[in-house]
């Protein structure tokens, strides 16, 4: 899954023209602490209410761009990678940007915790495997099959693309009661497991990762 898969299309934007008091009453009225500024198209930056709450109410905000926040995400880099940002610099939205550094839209926690629910199939009591591979020998019914053969069955499937552009892992998420045969099998077919989690190790793993999240969100 990439960044521009995440992007939220209700996310407000100001731009260096929109008046303190003005920033503050969108970030009262959607609940947020930030919004991206952008201008023309371009994104300038993240201003929060930390910059401007104690600022002449009637000036405008790009008298106070050198403290804006320069955080961003390419639209091809993976949720990993927004999640990261997310943490790292205690953010509640990271906009997303395509090489023109033109701003798409922006992705919060909610987005990523919605990809981690649906995606991973975590209500199914689902385990998880992660193949690497090189493109051109992903083959998905082969994959099933394996499962099939284990009587096992595939509830979600997810491609991330490698750094090398030639390689992907593949995350599958499988119901299964045997983790450790289905594992065998996948082996025995000289697939390449980077990782897997049964379905109680997982969930308590994803457990882990929505506790992580939910701080920036504002339930």
């Amino acid at each position: 899954m990439l960044a521009t898969d995440l992007i939220e299309e209700d996310v407000p934007v100001v731009s260096c023209d929109t008046t303190v008091d003005e920033v503050l009453e969108i970030m009262t009225e959607y609940k947020t602490s930030q919004l991206p500024v952008v201008e023309r198209g371009d994104l300038i930056g993240i201003v929060t209410d930390t910059d401007i709450d104690d600022r002449p109410k009637g000036t405008a905000i790009e008298m106070y761009k050198n403290e804006f926040l320069e955080y961003m995400i390419n639209e091809q880099q993976l949720v990993h990678d927004v999640v990261k940002v997310l943490k790292e610099h205690d953010l509640v939205l990271v906009p997303v940007i395509n090489n023109e550094r033109k701003y798409l839209g922006s992705i919060t926690p909610r987005a990523i915790v919605d990809y981690y629910g649906k995606t991973l199939a975590i209500e199914h009591g689902c385990s998880v495997f992660v193949l690497r591979m090189n493109r051109n020998d992903y083959s998905l019914g082969e994959i099933a099959q394996i499962a099939e053969g284990n009587n096992a069955k595939i509830f979600a499937v997810q491609v991330f693309p490698e750094l090398d552009e030639k390689g992907i892992s593949v995350v599958l998420s499988i119901k299964t009661e045997d983790n450790s045969g289905l594992l065998q099998s996948f082996h025995r077919y000289e697939y390449n497991v980077t990782a897997s989690y049964d379905k109680d190790q997982f969930h308590e793993d994803l457990k882990n990762r929505f506790e992580e999240l939910m701080k920036y969100i504002n339930m």
